[in-house]
């Protein structure tokens, strides 16, 4: 490593599980992935997961470039990605992290970039990660075009999966950091974005906000249906590999709590009213991640549950944990400080409910504005915190 630079993740995606089947693979086929970067660098390198796959993976080839349309990008930038010096990746059943070699690659912040990836074989794709959004884009075509430039309109489609893939590692100078945003699908939603977004308008390029959001994830618990196995691995589950041995890691922002007192009901075969935890064991949660996160030298800072109104309608006593949870967060004194969502998406004139134009419309996600406000806010926070 170059004297004075440090190894900063620049983009992530949490580990998870991408297939509900036993058996689905992926064959003959590349995945183009867009990244947007808030960082600049001349060097990185690319860390996948085939932690929950049951059998061995292959990938044939890796590549990175510059990107025009995802479809299409600059063919003098595409770059091989290697590992050990050679093309192929093999990872074995339940490896936690396979690493590339450094790879020499320019990237400017917001200025984006393509990792395509190919497979071969047929490979069980059951690792990897299904977030979407506004400023997400994955496509997917049959044949090997990782170093190819074009792809042919009529031959891809887009949406699906990060298959493996997690982590992009910069190599940067050593007042650079990586910030956490660690949750579940209201985290998947496009807030974290939104704050790269003010680090490219606003900040100096030494911060990327990695997304480690899976959505249904719960604190606590986690399902062993394999209908509702894509929630992922319980926080206290996932969170030391997701945001702890993340590469420069100054701060982790956490909102997360809600699907374990959303999910419990009566009539829920997969999570019945006896999983219900009490706020005090919710908190306990908290505390691990806390713990954690101060034993690596993270500070950590917690967010306030968005106001869900139907939660007081959906089992007694769901409504008194809520609040129990987000006065925990606004007063405690083992983190280092707290976002306060709820206020910044709460309606003032119907406590409980968000902002008409910030509901997605179910009362329990946020929507495009929505997502706007936290960011924002979240951004504000960071901002007073001096973690930007």
């Amino acid at each position: 490593m170059e004297a004075n630079k440090k190894w900063v993740a620049g983009w992530g995606a949490a580990t998870s599980y991408t297939s509900y089947g036993l058996s689905d693979k992926i064959e003959n086929t590349t995945c183009r992935y867009v990244i947007i970067p808030t960082m600049n660098t001349k060097k990185i390198r690319l860390h996948f997961s085939n932690l929950l796959g049951n059998e061995a993976v292959e990938i044939a080839a890796v590549s990175v470039a510059q990107n025009i349309d995802a479809v299409n990008v600059e063919a003098n930038t595409i770059t091989p990605v290697t590992f050990g010096g050679g093309r192929r990746l093999v990872m074995s059943a339940h490896q936690v992290d396979a690493v590339s070699d450094e790879i020499d690659f320019e990237v400017t912040a917001d200025k984006k970039i393509c990792v395509s990836i190919y497979f071969d074989k047929p490979t069980d794709r059951t690792t990897g990660h299904s977030n979407g959004g506004n400023f997400i884009q994955k496509i997917y075509v049959r044949g090997n075009y990782t170093d190819t430039a074009s792809i042919p309109l009529e031959k891809y489609a887009d949406g699906c999966a990060y298959f493996f893939l997690n982590t992009i590692d910069f190599l940067c100078d050593e007042d650079h950091s990586a910030i956490v945003a660690f949750g579940d699908s209201i985290t998947a939603r496009p807030w974290p974005d939104m704050v790269n977004r003010h680090l490219n308008t606003d900040a100096n390029g030494k911060h990327a906000v990695i997304r480690r959001a899976i959505g249904g994830n719960r604190v606590l618990r986690e399902y062993s249906c394999i209908m509702k196995r894509t929630y992922g691995p319980a926080g206290i589950k996932r969170f030391e590999q997701d945001v702890c041995k993340t590469a420069g890691v100054s701060a982790v922002v956490v909102l997360e709590g809600i699907n374990d007192l959303w999910h419990p009901r009566p009539n829920n075969p997969f999570s019945g009213v006896d999983e219900l935890p009490t706020a005090e064991e919710v908190i306990e949660g908290y505390r691990y991640y806390v713990k954690k996160a101060h034993e690596y030298g993270i500070k950590i800072y917690f967010a306030t549950l968005l106001p869900c109104y139907p939660l007081e309608t959906q089992y007694e006593g769901k409504i008194e944990r809520f609040d129990a949870l987000n006065e925990w967060i606004r007063t405690n004194t083992e983190a280092d400080g707290y976002v306060d969502f709820e206020k910044s998406v709460e309606d003032p004139n119907m406590p409980r409910h968000m902002t008409l134009d910030f509901d997605s419309g179910d009362h329990l996600h946020p929507s495009y504005n929505g997502s706007k406000a936290m960011a924002l806010t979240a951004y504000e926070a960071l901002k007073a915190f001096g973690e930007v």
